[in-house]
């Protein structure tokens, strides 16, 4: 198989290092990329194809780069015409993912993935909610049946639940209605 690493970076290096481990073949682009790029991708004899108009040999490209970038990575690799599949490692929203998505679901095989990935978090976080509600009519039981340690436990245990709620929210930048 051929891979594209855009770029390798730090962690790019990494992802390039171990799919070249495993047998594939790895590309890169050094167009436009620092020396410290350069030296990594020597060192890792990756093969650079010079600019982003060559990745059509590949069948995946990797989009490793700062999570700033990502967009413009994406609508890059979409001006390309890439008909691969395209895997965003960056870090991003929900939303960002899915600005991705539109920029290159024409080209690539992005879109399947991200949408899945978006629709399991969505429901994920909407099971939490409604688990959440139950919690608060059992501590409103114990409440009136005046079983205080019952009481103690499972308002903590709310309290646990929301503070991951809210930790899941900010992470994927999504809420449930």
């Amino acid at each position: 198989m051929i891979l594209t690493i855009l770029h390798p970076g730090e962690m790019g290096a990494s992802v390039a290092a171990a799919a070249i481990s495993s047998g594939h073949r790895v590309l890169w682009v050094s167009e436009g990329r620092s020396e410290a790029t350069k030296q990594r991708a020597l060192f890792l004899e990756l093969e650079d194809v010079r600019a982003l108009s060559a990745i059509n040999e590949s069948d995946i490209v990797f989009s490793i780069c700062p999570p700033n970038a990502a967009i413009q990575m994406a609508k890059d690799v979409a001006e390309t015409k890439f008909k691969g599949l395209y895997v965003d490692a960056n870090a991003g929203s929900p939303e960002k993912k899915l600005l991705i998505n539109e920029l290159l679901k024409s080209h690539v095989q992005f879109n399947k993935v991200t949408s899945l990935l978006i629709k399991k978090n969505k429901e994920q976080l909407f099971i939490l909610e409604k688990y959440i509600k139950v919690q608060k009519k059992v501590l409103d039981k114990h409440e009136k049946s005046r079983n205080y340690d019952a009481f103690k436990i499972v308002k903590y245990s709310i309290l646990k639940m929301n503070e991951f709620k809210e930790e899941f929210e900010q992470w994927f930048q999504i809420k449930v209605l």
